[in-house]
């Protein structure tokens, strides 16, 4: 009886750390927080995280044609100066595209088209997600 149990708690523990690594993983839930901006375009952590709290200063969020799409979301950002190496991670990136103000990444995740600008010479950021319709 007691090996019932135990495989039923291991069956349960396994299904729910797949559950939660399905959903922290999806384009929607990282596009819904500032906080996940790194882990969506693939960039280095700690440009953002020096700051603490205080990377994200601005941010607007819209709802989609329906109640449970993801809309769109767009962040105004303060990037460390600490770690210039986000420049160099995003210009080796080939889906950079580099002009005379900036630095532009996209990226599209399943149904969510993110968009992150670097201006040159500042800590000034913004990213931008939107959701995309195949309609």
């Amino acid at each position: 009886m007691k090996r019932i149990y135990l495989i039923l708690s291991f069956a349960v523990v396994c299904a729910t750390c797949v559950g939660y690594f399905y959903m922290t993983n999806r384009p929607e839930y990282l596009a819904s927080k500032s906080e996940y901006i790194p882990t969506f375009f693939s960039l280095p952590k700690e440009d953002f995280t020096n700051l603490g709290n205080q990377f994200c200063i601005d941010e607007l969020h819209s709802q989609g044609r329906r109640f449970e799409d993801f809309g769109s979301a767009h962040y105004v950002l303060k990037i460390s100066d600490l770690h210039p190496n986000i420049r160099e991670v995003m210009i080796k990136n080939p889906s950079t595209i580099r002009t005379v103000s900036s630095l532009i990444l996209s990226i599209r995740r399943a149904d969510i088209l993110g968009t992150f600008e670097l201006k040159h010479n500042s800590c000034n950021a913004t990213a931008h997600y939107e959701q995309i319709y195949d309609d």
